[in-house]
């Protein structure tokens, strides 16, 4: 049956697709053109101005990039809703309104409760297809049911975050080449002069990153990975592996180590240092070793993991992965980088265990934060090695803080107050004094 002119139906998903393109209103003559993609969003959205029944458009797309625009100046996010096609397939009218409009239908319990931002708001805009083959604006609600954003934090808006098929093909390169995610958005950041002028968020360029690794390990390549494993368990009956897939059933991670590493672990596993500074070239997913020493200082490995990504899900799952082929040891002191989703796996899974941070990761961030230092005095650097890792108790290491404080003039900095007041420690481990100098997060 034929749709009437005063019905909707909701669009499918090819339908909802939004467009990239930008368009303006040319005030004097109310024609819409294509935005050159060199003119800047900034100029375009001062460009717009406000809706009136009447305006016309060459196309569903321009209606919406000039109502997104709009709202973007006035501070509230769009989302179309509802469309009307005859029985050809040719749509007749369609509907855009914010994104606060409708409320939520609960189908079920959501394991974690989010805060709802449906509240029924009625602005919508509406057009229709006119004899001429042009979209006219027949339907215009502009009062907002909420308190809307302001300019300032527009551009953090979800239909504002866009990320362009040349962007998103500069961030792919970018990531190749070996560019961490934060250092790709900032460069995109500096170019657009600032992260309000810039289409999308560090969240939006994260996920456009792992959506990437999501199907990186092909059929094949998964084939011959659990084939791998299988032979080394019947060369090895204490070999061990785990295995993690995705929604899909894709692999997303493993876990695997043979019965040295988990004969090396019960005798010397109290002190473990978990990095994820490694990645694999081919795949691009983050290599995860378990390492420790033995009584002669020599480094040995635990386990390995692979992983789709450095989230908190990623490293309590290889945790708990660990922890099953340790037949449930625990370490009593672990040492990683300074990773947040890290440091939330570790207390997840390993509540009774001491965080510290590893003093390579430490002194790494210190030539960060002490650039103008390590310029400007030429001695600096090894009286700052000095002082970390010569001292071998805790009094030793603050007569040589206080020192380094005093010497260079450091008392004051942000970074070095916030360094010392997380209290150096050190870890003890097997016939040797110490194992390492760390940082506890305790």
């Amino acid at each position: 049956m034929e749709h009437q002119d005063d019905e909707f139906h909701t669009p499918s998903s090819s339908d909802a697709k939004e467009s990239v393109d930008c368009i303006h209103l040319d005030s004097d003559s109310e024609t819409f053109e294509v935005l050159d993609q060199n003119e800047e969003k900034g100029e375009f959205t001062s460009k717009v101005g406000d809706i009136s029944l009447g305006m016309t458009f060459d196309n569903e797309d321009d209606a919406y990039n000039y109502y997104n625009a709009y709202g973007r100046r006035v501070g509230f996010s769009v989302r179309k809703n509802r469309e009307n096609k005859d029985r050809s397939g040719v749509l007749k009218k369609k509907q855009f309104c914010c994104s606060c409009e409708g409320f939520y239908k609960k189908k079920r319990t959501p394991k974690k409760k989010r805060e709802e931002t449906r509240c029924g708001c009625k602005a919508m805009l509406e057009i229709k297809l006119n004899l001429e083959g042009k979209f006219v604006v027949t339907n215009f609600v502009a009062e907002h049911s909420h308190v809307l954003v302001p300019a300032s934090s527009s551009h953090l808006l979800r239909s504002q975050r866009l990320i362009e098929p040349s962007q998103a093909k500069l961030i792919d390169q970018m990531h190749s080449a070996g560019l961490q995610p934060s250092q790709i958005f900032s460069y995109f950041t500096t170019e657009a002069g600032g992260s309000q002028k810039l289409n999308f968020i560090q969240s939006d360029c994260n996920n456009l990153i792992m959506r990437k690794r999501i199907g990186i390990l092909k059929k094949g390549d998964s084939e011959c990975l659990l084939e791998y494993f299988k032979k080394k368990q019947t060369e090895d009956k204490s070999f061990f592996y785990s295995l993690r897939t995705n929604e899909e059933n894709e692999i997303s991670g493993c876990f695997f180590c043979d019965g040295n590493s988990r004969c090396d672990y019960t005798i010397f596993g109290d002190v473990v240092c978990f990095d994820t500074t490694f990645k694999t070239n081919r795949y691009n997913m983050v290599c995860a070793p378990v390492v420790g020493i033995n009584n002669h200082g020599q480094t040995i490995l635990f386990g390995c993991g692979l992983l789709d990504g450095e989230t908190t899900d990623a490293c309590e799952w290889l945790f708990k992965a660990f922890l099953q082929a340790m037949d449930g040891k625990a370490p009593r002191t672990i040492f990683t980088d300074q990773a947040q989703s890290i440091a939330a796996a570790i207390s997840e899974v390993f509540p009774n265990c001491h965080h510290r941070l590893c003093l390579w990761h430490i002194y790494q961030n210190a030539a960060r934060n002490l650039n103008h230092v390590f310029s400007e005095f030429k001695s600096f650097t090894q009286d700052f090695k000095r002082c970390i890792y010569d001292p071998e108790t805790v009094e030793e290491f603050e007569s040589s803080w206080n020192k380094l404080l005093d010497d260079y003039e450091l008392r004051g900095n942000d970074w070095l107050e916030g360094i010392y007041l997380l209290r150096e420690k050190w870890a003890q481990v097997y016939g040797r004094d110490h194992f390492c100098a760390a940082i506890t997060l305790d």
